[in-house]
């Protein structure tokens, strides 16, 4: 984990920042502003769409893209070099693991 100051003075601690202001947390190192025009949809899949259409860039987790895609990626590293991670985690009731062969959890 590493520390970072912020210029006014707060201490950030990057790895655990949530996947939302970390990503708003990336942008304001590189940029002064604020994108000129944000959109959200509801689905990983529209936001692709939108850029293989030329609607501008998407900021998607990598899973979600594949070789087929032709888009390029770019992974987001703060300028302290700690790249921006999301914690992802699996949810299930204990009865499904009888429904599908799951490796033991």
């Amino acid at each position: 984990m590493l520390n970072r100051k912020e210029p006014n003075g707060l201490l950030k601690y990057i790895s655990q920042i949530p996947s939302e202001k970390g990503i708003d947390y990336w942008w304001n190192e590189r940029f002064g502003s604020p994108p000129l025009v944000m959109m959200q949809v509801d689905s990983y899949g529209t936001y692709k769409e939108m850029v293989k259409r030329g609607f501008g860039y998407a900021i998607i987790p990598r899973v979600f893209l594949q070789k087929d895609d032709d888009l390029f990626s770019y992974d987001l590293i703060f300028k302290n070099g700690e790249e921006l991670k999301r914690r992802t985690w699996m949810l299930y009731r204990k009865s499904s693991l009888q429904l599908a062969s799951f490796p033991s959890l």
